[in-house]
């Protein structure tokens, strides 16, 4: 089992946990039907993943939150970084929530909010 398994489970792990999640969520608000909703779960995960790759986010640990912010007191970008954001109204949780999640999820929601607001225009 290499590193990344251990750390995170395998990437078909993953896959199957976003897919329980989503296809009935395309089926629900999209009106697909079970074999379009999986080709549209299948799509969008291709995605995400190309996205983690060319991201080069893939192997970021799934504790990242907690990592960012216990770096901020000790190193300057991470807190430029936080700063901008808190700006923006972030707070910890916000961070813990997004950066904690594994990386083939974070790109899954990004995905699927791209495609939804594509669908609106």
């Amino acid at each position: 089992m290499g590193l990344f398994s251990k750390l995170f489970g395998s990437s078909s792990d993953i896959e199957k946990q976003l897919e329980e999640l989503y296809i009935p969520i395309f089926q629900k608000t999209m009106g697909m039907s079970l074999d379009q909703a999986k080709k549209h779960f299948q799509d969008m995960f291709q995605l995400a993943k190309e996205e983690s790759l060319k991201g080069n986010t893939k192997n970021l640990p799934q504790n990242y939150g907690d990592l960012l912010l216990e770096a901020e007191s000790i190193d300057e970008k991470t807190k430029e970084m936080l700063v901008k954001k808190r700006i923006e109204d972030v707070r910890d949780e916000d961070i813990k929530w997004w950066w904690n999640m594994h990386d083939y999820e974070r790109w899954m929601m990004i995905k699927v909010d791209e495609n939804s607001r594509m669908v609106l225009c």
